[in-house]
């Protein structure tokens, strides 16, 4: 069976939060989420934590961010959009992250993910960056470069 491309991204993604992981003695625990039985759809595809943080994630790929005018949410469907904004009003910390098959991504987080900002506005990131930016968001620190 083939690996999908946002699979791919994910999985580049990981290699780095594990270096962040090893790097600063924090268990980053991360978990795929699949449709639940009974039907619950809309779950983010993962969920990340760590002491104290927790992080949800849905990840979209798209081919290229080149030639994009406005930020492709029509991949999240209404069920995602529903299980979000539910989350974020629970005060939850959510995010999507939009990647392209250069790896370069855009994070949308909170209130963004329903009212997104313009391409021009966003700064794209390659995976070491988001990385780096999801190990923020569960330990509340800055981190210095890796190696």
């Amino acid at each position: 069976m083939s690996i999908s491309p946002e699979t791919k991204l994910i999985q580049k993604i990981h290699r780095q939060t594990d270096k962040y992981k090893k790097a600063n003695a924090h268990l980053i625990f991360k978990q795929k989420m699949n449709m639940m039985p009974g039907g619950i759809s809309g779950i983010p595809d993962y969920y990340y934590e760590a002491n104290p943080g927790q992080l949800w994630v849905e990840y979209k790929y798209i081919k290229k961010w080149q030639g994009k005018r406005t930020m492709p949410t029509n991949k999240i469907t209404d069920n995602q959009l529903t299980w979000l904004r539910r989350a974020v009003s629970n005060k939850r910390n959510c995010a999507v992250i939009i990647g392209d098959e250069t790896g370069l991504c855009a994070i949308l987080k909170d209130e963004e993910i329903f009212t997104p900002p313009t391409i021009q506005s966003v700064k794209l990131i390659t995976p070491p960056e988001v990385a780096k930016w999801i190990a923020q968001q569960l330990m509340y620190t800055n981190f210095k470069e890796l190696k």
